[in-house]
């Protein structure tokens, strides 16, 4: 039995979409599984375990919460799934800081415990969504008050 789920209709900005979803799950996470394999070539194997499982299992919960958009609307599941890709860097820069050198993921952040500056990206992106969908809700009730 074939059956077709329905996605739950956003009341604002954010639709559920395959492409941006699963385009914005593993653009969160990729850097965190390519990482943890570069780690393990390295001989860093506890590192680089850590650093992919951190990068495999917000994919999974992703993947949970996209089979629930029958049920979910998309602006809170939006938000769950980056605050689970928060958790998971943070979990991730923080292990790999503890058992090996600093990680540095990219010269222009500097080297070491400026890493943490990339962390910043995530509430600011929630914060940015959180804006988007204000301004989406305001603008349909406008819609709607016109007809």
């Amino acid at each position: 039995m074939n059956k077709t789920t329905i996605p739950v209709k956003g009341d604002g900005q954010f639709q559920w979409s395959t492409g941006g979803w699963y385009g914005a799950q593993i653009g969160a996470t990729a850097w965190l599984v390519l990482l943890g394999i570069a780690q393990v070539y390295k001989g860093h194997v506890l590192s680089g375990a850590i650093l992919t499982i951190c990068g495999i299992i917000p994919n999974w919960i992703g993947y949970a919460i996209w089979k629930r958009r029958d049920r979910v609307q998309p602006y809170p599941a939006i938000q769950m799934l980056l605050g689970v890709v928060f958790a998971f860097t943070i979990l991730a820069i923080v292990g790999h800081d503890q058992l090996l050198s600093p990680l540095t993921i990219d010269e222009r952040f500097g080297t070491g415990r400026q890493t943490y500056k990339v962390l910043a990206l995530f509430p600011a992106m929630m914060l940015l969504f959180a804006l988007m969908e204000r301004s989406g809700k305001r603008r349909i009730a406008q819609q709607k008050s016109r007809a």
